[in-house]
């Protein structure tokens, strides 16, 4: 019996433990879900001002730009900045645990803390600056609005690239929020697809952020 107890304590952990990785901490699927950011390796060479389209049936993005609204010796803005991740759940966890003070409470910290309950990211932000006055490609914004009028495409304008300092973590893309629309439908044309709806990140993500265990800033 005491065996029964034992492996019933231990799976209990194990199932603690991957439930604390995977709902209780916050990660890059929780801020790609967020933030709708998209990982740039998935376009090629994206800047800002880009214009790309997704495809709405085969729910991808195309790879090459439909074309860039500024010349391409135009300049781009940067800025060093940092983003952090709270998961709400797991600070709370952590903090139950850190109010109990005797030994015994500190091991069942040391078993049961949520590691990764809040995370900091560090970028070097690109981004087209009104300050800079960069001309518009007039063409572009013409075939952007050409392409937009096909339902089966969804048209973007890259809002800003996300370069990462942790060489672990591949750069991310935001778009604008509004994707390219013809004058006739705007804002509400058929059949196109939102941010929120194109972003791929994990199902857990996507299930803490329908219960906003997580917030980014």
């Amino acid at each position: 019996m005491r065996k029964i107890y034992l492996w019933c304590g231990v799976g209990a952990i194990g199932a603690y433990a991957i439930a604390s990785h995977l709902f209780f901490d916050a990660d890059e699927h929780d801020l790609l879900q967020i933030k709708q950011m998209n990982a740039a390796s998935a376009f090629h060479q994206p800047d800002p001002g880009d214009v790309y389209a997704f495809h709405n049936e085969h729910k991808s993005w195309s790879a090459t730009p439909v074309c860039a609204l500024h010349e391409a010796q135009a300049e781009t803005a940067s800025d060093l900045g940092t983003l952090k991740g709270v998961n709400h759940w797991g600070g709370a966890i952590n903090a139950a645990l850190g109010s109990m003070n005797s030994a015994t409470n500190a091991s069942l910290f040391s078993v049961f803390q949520v590691r990764n309950a809040e995370r900091k990211w560090t970028f070097e932000k690109f981004f087209r600056s009104s300050d800079l006055e960069t001309p518009i490609d007039f063409k572009c914004l013409a075939d952007a609005n050409q392409k937009s009028t096909d339902p089966t495409w969804t048209v973007f304008v890259v809002d800003s690239v996300y370069e990462p300092t942790d060489q672990n973590m591949q750069p991310l893309v935001m778009f604008k929020k509004v994707p390219v629309q013809p004058i006739d439908c705007a804002p509400n044309c058929p059949g196109n697809m939102s941010l929120a709806e194109i972003v791929r990140s994990s199902r857990v993500a996507k299930i803490k952020h329908e219960w906003e265990m997580v917030m980014i800033h």
